[in-house]
């Protein structure tokens, strides 16, 4: 099975559902065996699901502020007051 995305958007969601099934099969083997190789994994992969939240977060943020510096003129300072 071929997985394309056609945005970022998409990416980031394919990123975290991967991000998820990893932590939580790395959490199973904790739970398992919990030995220190399996502890770095756990690290491993909650820090990578808080990096790929991270880049959905900067990129909502982003587009927010492109929306907001086209329809807020007074931010550039030019204002029609008589």
């Amino acid at each position: 099975m071929s997985l394309t995305s056609t945005s970022l958007e998409d990416s980031i969601l394919l990123d975290f559902a991967a991000a998820c099934a990893d932590l939580a099969e790395a959490k199973q083997a904790v739970r398992t065996e919990d030995t220190p190789a399996a502890r770095v994994r756990l690290q491993a992969c909650v820090a990578l699901v808080d990096a790929v939240l991270d880049l959905g977060n900067a990129s909502v943020r982003g587009q927010r502020r492109s929306t907001a510096t086209l329809s807020a003129p007074e931010a550039t300072g030019s204002s029609n007051t008589s």
